[in-house]
């Protein structure tokens, strides 16, 4: 039978389907793409409208999505994947919706129903490879490929224990400063246009206290967040440059780097800068930068830009997170895209590749970057963005992320113990201190759990 092509199916486009938070554990939706028919005049969340007409031929491809994205980004991955299915007469994509993704893909591995193609969260690595969920990727993609890809993409989709390619990412995401543009100018602060010229620590104290002589927090460092899970990737950049780390990244240990002197330092520095009343710790939301408007610098990442642009204007700037002694830097990590274990036994394995080096297109990586608001992950669609041009908005996370500067969270089998731990322990150092106490502490809980779990084996 025919490919039945969208074209020919008047009226009649894609993103409807609505479905549940990945709170939802467990449920998912499952759509052929090929035949996927939606009404768009559906604007009720409940009402959906699905006509789907069967088709032969062509290898079935099953690729996993999660649900919870937002409308734009869902509704372009259809359009991008939909694309790509009615290019190639070879497979047919299969596309369904995954309420709470990396569980289900922990959940498809014991009972061997795995899908061909898959989206992960890049901070999870460790915990898929371990697993056996996802197949080596090194021998599909070409030099020049690789080249283009940001070093912060290679390094976030590289397993370090077999120094693998597992992964491939259309997107990153970048941490700085936002700052308050007219707060900065009337304390007469230097406003650093590149990460080269970022703050020392001196200027950068020096800059807190004046903001604070003037009525005004000085920084926001996500200090509401609940969980803790915002410290462990926005505060990483800042214990980087102390010179620590979370683990070592050679032993896939906790010891020596949780608890080394520099990190603990860097611990003791999140408690100090609430003491000195340049963080407002019992802060009850993050909208102090954004929208009180009585905070100056929030560390946070991209997804800001659209609130800081709406609420702030030409106010609402970059600036490099501050030079603390060991250099400048930030962070990366973003949605990945792999092969698994599944198509190995399939027979999918090439087709999956295929459709991997078209997610790599240029136009689909841009288009993928104004649905979701994301750092594009090929520096040949950087240079073409505008944003990202120097001395567009967002120039700063293009020269970081190019600079080689961007460090991702360890890739450890271990990585949601690590990251829970950690954020809910800085979370508690930041209203209490404590930090050599805490950070040993944790410690040796994590390596604990790793020696338990034989986390540092190689599979």
């Amino acid at each position: 039978m025919k490919k039945i092509h969208k074209r020919a199916l008047c009226g009649l486009v894609s993103g409807i389907l609505v479905l549940g938070t990945a709170g939802c554990s467990g449920e998912s939706k499952t759509v052929e793409t090929k035949s996927q028919v939606q009404n768009q005049t559906a604007q009720n969340e409940e009402s959906q409208a699905l006509t789907q007409a069967v088709q032969e031929g062509g290898k079935d491809i099953t690729v996993w999505i999660p649900s919870n994205l937002v409308e734009t980004e869902r509704d372009y991955y259809y359009k991008m994947l939909g694309e790509i299915d009615e290019a190639h007469e070879e497979f047919q994509i299969k596309i369904s919706e995954q309420a709470d993704l990396s569980n289900q893909l922990l959940s498809a591995i014991i009972s061997d129903d795995l899908p061909d193609l898959t989206m992960s969260d890049g901070n999870r690595l460790g915990v898929f490879c371990h697993a056996g969920v996802f197949l080596p990727l090194d021998d599909y993609f070409s030099d020049d490929i690789k080249k283009d890809l940001l070093p912060s993409v290679i390094d976030e989709c590289t397993y370090a224990p077999e120094g693998k390619l597992y992964n491939i990412a259309q997107f990153d995401s970048g941490l700085a400063l936002w700052a308050n543009k007219s707060m900065l100018e009337e304390v007469g602060a230097r406003i650093p246009k590149s990460y080269k010229e970022a703050w020392d620590r001196a200027e950068f104290e020096e800059i807190c206290q004046k903001l604070k002589d003037k009525g005004y927090w000085a920084l926001d460092v996500g200090q509401s967040d609940t969980t803790g899970s915002k410290f462990y990737y926005t505060y990483l950049p800042v214990v980087k440059s102390f010179g620590g780390d979370w683990m070592d990244r050679t032993t896939m240990e906790a010891k020596g780097a949780l608890d080394s002197d520099a990190t603990i330092e860097a611990a003791e520095y999140l408690y100090w800068l609430g003491q000195q009343g340049y963080i407002d710790v019992m802060a009850d939301s993050d909208d102090g930068y954004y929208g009180k408007k009585n905070t100056c610098m929030l560390l946070y990442g991209h997804w800001m830009a659209p609130q800081v642009q709406e609420l702030l204007g030409e106010d609402g700037i970059l600036v490099p997170i501050p030079n603390f002694g060991h250099g400048v830097y930030t962070g990366s990590g973003s949605q990945t895209w792999g092969i698994t274990t599944k198509a190995e036994k399939n027979g999918t394995v090439e087709e999956c590749a295929v459709i991997l080096k078209e997610l790599l297109k240029p136009e689909y990586v841009q288009g993928m970057s104004d649905a979701n608001g994301s750092i594009p992950g090929l520096r040949s669609v950087l240079e073409k963005d505008p944003k990202y041009a120097e001395g567009g908005a967002l120039y700063l996370f293009r020269e970081q992320l190019e600079g080689g500067i961007a460090v991702n969270r360890p890739h450890t089998p271990a990585a949601v113990y690590v990251w829970a731990t950690i954020g809910q322990t800085l979370r508690d150092i930041l209203a209490y201190g404590n930090a050599k106490e805490a950070m040993e502490e944790i410690t040796a809980d994590i390596d604990q759990l790793i020696e338990d779990n034989n986390y540092n084996s190689k599979q």
